[in-house]
């Protein structure tokens, strides 16, 4: 099973347009990720997952840069972490404080966050490999966490943007 995933991520990206002013995704990552996480980790041999989580999250944003026509704008929102999964006092205040920044840095340094979604190695994939001569390393910024309210549900996000050479 490893060598056939591995095998069909690494097949060349292709996209049927001349490209796109914008390309955006909004909190999708994370859910391909937890899909991968729970119906295939307990599969793979445990050095299989990391590989994979790594190859499937550069593949990802592969796609992005390349629905973008030459200066063309990807915007991506990652959603790090749900609040239900930070119900340790020790959360409490920086979430009534609104310390946005405060609370990621928290839940990285303890490795409480989506699998994928650690903000240095989005941004350092974007710099690597064949994203490299994709994307304007000038151009990505990484913006400051927010809190995004769905319904009942609170989640932890951030954004990257970043422009197609």
């Amino acid at each position: 099973m490893d060598a056939y995933l591995f095998g069909n991520l690494s097949m060349p990206m292709v996209v049927a347009s001349k490209g796109f002013d914008v390309s955006i995704s909004i909190c999708v990552f994370s859910q391909i990720v937890d899909a991968l996480v729970r119906h295939l980790r307990s599969r793979l041999h445990p050095q299989t997952f990391l590989p994979l989580l790594i190859q499937l999250r550069y593949r990802y944003l592969e796609a992005l840069a390349c629905a973008l026509k030459p200066g063309g704008v990807g915007v991506l929102v990652i959603d790090m972490v749900s609040f239900l999964s930070m119900k340790a006092s020790k959360y409490d205040k920086l979430k009534a404080e609104g310390d946005w920044d405060g609370l990621a840095d928290l839940v990285e340094k303890e490795n409480n966050f989506f699998h994928g979604t650690r903000r240095e190695s989005v941004v350092a994939a974007l710099k690597t490999g064949r994203l490299h001569n994709l994307i304007d390393p000038k151009s990505i910024e990484l913006l400051k966490p927010w809190q995004w309210k769905q319904g009942q549900k609170r989640f932890l996000v951030y954004g990257v943007l970043f422009s197609r050479r």
